[in-house]
């Protein structure tokens, strides 16, 4: 694994504590989260770099596995991982998926999830696609901006 360095040319322990400082109060932030002793962060780049991460976190998982993904599609990568994750599933480890419609496309409509839910895998869509067809008239829209001056 190499090891780039830290933007910023962070290196001295005061900087590291600086940093470390700087992490926890984005965590605490955005995920109303405090930053716990003992956990790390790496950050990679590219899917040359995330992917052997992700499979590696996937094979390592004994209690639960949670994945919230964008855009995953029926390509050799998209299968592998879900593979991957069907394999955990069997084993006994809790997998949950959480997908965008937009992002996936129809792929899960063509059964691009079907081996993970087969194995035990709960897949859920966030914000799903509501094809219900809309009826002109039922529904209307009204913006006003205006300006008054009382004498």
């Amino acid at each position: 694994m190499s090891h780039r360095p830290v933007p910023g040319g962070f290196g001295r322990a005061a900087d590291l504590d600086a940093l470390r400082g700087q992490a926890d109060r984005v965590f605490r932030r955005s995920a109303d989260a405090p930053l716990i002793a003992g956990n790390q962060v790496r950050v990679l780049r590219d899917a040359a770099e995330n992917y052997p991460a992700w499979e590696e976190a996937i094979r390592q998982a004994t209690v639960s596995i949670h994945i919230e993904m964008y855009i995953i599609h029926r390509d050799a990568v998209g299968r592998r991982f879900i593979q991957l994750l069907a394999e955990r599933a069997r084993a006994g480890v809790k997998v949950r998926v959480l997908y965008d419609w937009f992002g996936c496309g129809w792929n899960p409509v063509i059964g691009l999830f079907r081996p993970l839910v087969t194995a035990g895998g709960d897949v859920r869509v966030f914000n799903p696609h509501d094809s219900r067809p809309r009826s002109p008239g039922r529904r209307a829209i009204i913006g006003s901006t205006s300006a008054s001056t009382d004498a």
